[in-house]
């Protein structure tokens, strides 16, 4: 399963996780990120994807590919995780999101595609 594959099932949890485990086993990382998801209509999923794919790149020192840098993958209002409400952990969220994601403007705990 590469990046690109995500959006086709319709568990979008399940097929990031399953992702992301195979991509810490993976001895091509590179790869599984080089190719943008084909176009569909939830812009949050592809703005996380992209988030996703442009972390995976930094920590693994990797050059990030060109489609996680368009600016289609911005979005336009801020994202927080578990959609909450509540303007102190909002502000907390804005403080330990990782660059990847707040330049996204989505604000993720800093552990947020981590997998044990």
């Amino acid at each position: 399963m590469e990046i690109k594959d995500v959006l086709k099932h319709e568990d979008f949890v399940f097929a990031l996780c399953t992702f992301l485990d195979k991509f810490k086993l993976s001895e091509k990382k590179e790869c599984l990120l080089k190719i943008e998801p084909e176009d569909i209509s939830n812009k949050e999923r592809k703005c996380i994807l992209a988030a996703v794919a442009h972390k995976l790149s930094n920590d693994n020192n990797l050059k990030p590919p060109d489609w996680v840098m368009k600016k289609e993958y911005i979005m336009d209002k801020p994202l927080y995780s578990n959609y909450t409400t509540d303007e102190e952990y909002q502000d907390y969220l804005k403080s330990v999101a990782p660059f990847e994601f707040a330049s996204r403007n989505i604000y993720f705990e800093k552990n947020a595609i981590s997998r044990v």
